[in-house]
């Protein structure tokens, strides 16, 4: 079970990452711990990272739960996007239920199987994404090996 976030203001990306085994306590957890960041910026285009789930245990409450922190954090502002990459057939399917109860919402949600697709979603070549994702899941690594897994990423700098 782990799963941890990246706010990259200067690309206007967001990127969270799940991995192992997630659970409702593990993902409404992530978001509000995020929506709470003092970094954290309306506008940011999310892409979040389903690709190394095993066990995908969250419910249509925690689905709703976080729907209803994401629209409460974004009330009154220009919205979001959100590209999520989920190549396992529950977390997709849960990914497209996801976006179902945020239609009509703030946050414009979008689900792909490939991390190809979702880079073309962002308008991003697909290597650009794959470091930005890979730069991400090394820092939670090594956080992982010295603090608990549950915290957010350091900004230590922007990344070019």
């Amino acid at each position: 079970m782990a799963s941890s976030f990246k706010i990259l203001t200067e690309r206007g990306l967001l990127v969270t990452r799940f991995r192992d085994r997630v659970t409702d306590e593990e993902f409404v957890g992530l978001y509000r711990r995020l929506l709470g960041d003092p970094r954290y910026e309306t506008g940011l285009t999310e892409v979040a990272d389903l690709r190394q789930v095993d066990d995908f245990r969250v419910t249509t409450s925690a689905l709703r739960t976080v729907d209803g922190l994401i629209r409460a954090r974004l009330a009154g502002s220009a919205g979001c996007q959100t590209l999520i990459i989920a190549p396992g057939n529950l977390p997709y399917g849960l990914a497209r239920l996801y976006g179902a109860l945020a239609d009509g919402g703030p946050e414009q949600v979008r689900v792909y199987r490939t991390l190809e697709e979702t880079a073309e979603g962002a308008g991003l070549a697909a290597e650009t994404l794959r470091d930005v994702l890979d730069e991400a899941g090394a820092r939670a690594r090594s956080r992982r090996s010295g603090q608990a897994a549950r915290e957010p990423l350091p900004s230590p700098g922007i990344l070019p």
